[in-house]
């Protein structure tokens, strides 16, 4: 995770920002509310090849409120391996089409697994298991 005051910072939200007029508009997001402090330090890579999710046969498995790489950590390694991956990106909720910075599964047959509430737009990364793994090492290092 990107931290406050972190050399890199500054570089990744100028390429963010650069990028969201070019490419999230075609998934529906017209902006992007980014926190730093909670910025994955994949953000570009988000960015610069962002996938669109389906909400089709999507699941809501509640976990804390503000908290979803923290729960998605946790449910991650609550699943047999290879059975869920983590995808990190933005989600929006209809009209405001503001998209946050946010983290979810997707289950080996395709479908989300949301642990806040459903949102209306998704796109992100899916991370391979590998990055799942390194995910989970660095998360536990800020989890409050």
């Amino acid at each position: 995770m990107a931290q406050r005051g972190d050399p890199k910072l500054e570089y990744i939200i100028d390429a963010v920002c650069k990028k969201v007029h070019e490419t999230f508009p075609r998934h529906g997001i017209q902006k992007l509310c980014l926190r730093p402090e909670i910025c994955p330090s994949n953000i570009i890579d988000i960015v610069m090849d962002p996938k669109p999710w389906s909400t089709y046969k999507l699941e809501v498995k509640k976990g804390d409120v503000n908290r979803c790489h923290w729960n998605c950590v946790d449910l991650f390694q609550e699943y047999p391996r290879g059975e869920v991956q983590i995808c990190v990106g933005f989600y929006a909720f209809r009209p405001e089409l503001l998209g946050r910075i946010h983290t979810w599964l997707v289950h080996k047959d395709g479908h989300i697994i949301e642990t806040i509430r459903r949102a209306d737009i998704y796109v992100g990364s899916l991370l391979s298991l590998e990055q799942c793994d390194m995910f989970v090492k660095e998360s536990e290092k800020t989890r409050p």
